[in-house]
């Protein structure tokens, strides 16, 4: 069963990508979920700058991750994410680690529009802050990890 769903992905995958980019609230034969203005207008700008991209490799793996996060992945609230304020404790946390850990510059992207990204390395607080955010993230997708 996982062969045949893994096989009917790629083809749809294939399928959507050589149909084009998205119109309307679709992205070939596939419906936008959810199918809210904001978010039918997110999906078409990426669907665009995936078109744009240059190397085939690169725009179909955007287009497979862009095929999920618009119209296959399952949305946990109304609007498919949902805004909750971060801890003050977390948020402390980051913002030293951005201000004093060493910075490593990934270079431009095409992929990514805008100044070009910085990575801070954050070490083992990532895996600490994600533990304490765990019961924040069980809550919202009514899953317990």
């Amino acid at each position: 069963m996982v062969a045949v769903s893994a096989v009917s992905m790629v083809l749809a995958v294939l399928l959507a990508t050589l149909l084009g980019p998205c119109h309307a609230a679709s992205l070939g034969a596939f419906d936008i979920v959810p199918n809210s203005p904001g978010w039918v207008e997110l999906m078409q700008k990426r669907d665009a700058q995936i078109q744009q991209m240059q190397v085939s490799q690169e725009r179909w793996d955007a287009s497979v991750n862009h095929l999920y996060t618009c119209c296959l992945m399952p949305n946990f609230t109304e609007t498919g994410f949902k805004v909750v304020p971060m801890p003050a404790k977390v948020h402390e946390r980051l913002l030293t680690a951005l201000r004093n850990d060493p910075r490593r510059s990934e270079g431009p992207v095409d992929q990514i529009s805008g100044d070009v990204a910085d990575f801070v390395n954050i070490g083992q607080l990532g895996f600490k802050i994600m533990e304490e955010l765990r019961p924040m993230h069980e809550d919202l997708s009514l899953i317990h990890i």
